[in-house]
């Protein structure tokens, strides 16, 4: 009789865990499900990076009640139920080439941050380059481009500071654009 009061135990306990924790942290089918049950309206994904145990999205947020749009980057980790909101944020901007920078979250929540990302509008450039606070070694940036947009990305190391510049190339490796970095 006890054994089977442990089991019932264990699965009650369980279940319950499982509805709490999917009620306090939603999660979605797809990643873009999961994005919009944390609160953001996505217009389109440009572009998602497996890592470790999710991956790193890029997209486009509504923004102004759908009016106009934001870029944006966050952290989805796939759990047991789906995918699961981690963190990120977003930015709008005017330049050549936007840019923001994630700081590590050890100690806060998992993730593979830190990163530094923009959207680039400009189409002459066709690569970026990033200089950090605490590295005078220019690190080169990824670009992915389709039809919704072109993005820039590099996952940095918590050693090499945050961003400080972002330079920008043309095909024959000039530099067309630079722009130190300001946190916001």
């Amino acid at each position: 009789m006890s054994r089977l009061f442990a089991v019932i135990m264990v699965l009650f306990f369980g279940i319950m865990g499982t509805l709490f924790n999917n009620t306090h942290h939603p999660s979605g089918r797809t990643i873009e499900e999961a994005i919009e049950r944390s609160g953001r309206e996505v217009v389109s994904i440009l572009h998602s990076e497996k890592v470790n145990d999710g991956e790193v999205v890029f997209y486009h947020k509504g923004i102004n009640d759908g009016n106009a749009h934001s870029v944006a980057a966050g952290y989805v980790q796939k759990t047991n139920s789906g995918w699961k909101w981690v963190f990120g944020g977003e930015h709008t901007g005017i330049d050549e080439v936007t840019a923001q920078y994630f700081p590590s979250t050890k100690g806060y929540v998992k993730s593979p941050f830190p990163l530094a990302y923009g959207e680039i509008l400009r189409g002459d450039i066709v690569s970026i380059g990033v200089l950090t606070k605490n590295s005078d070694i220019e690190k080169k940036a990824r670009i992915v481009s389709n039809e919704k947009g072109k993005v820039w990305f590099v996952l940095l190391n918590s050693s090499e500071g945050i961003l400080s510049k972002i330079i920008g190339y043309n095909q024959v490796g000039e530099i067309i654009f630079s722009s130190e970095y300001v946190e916001p």
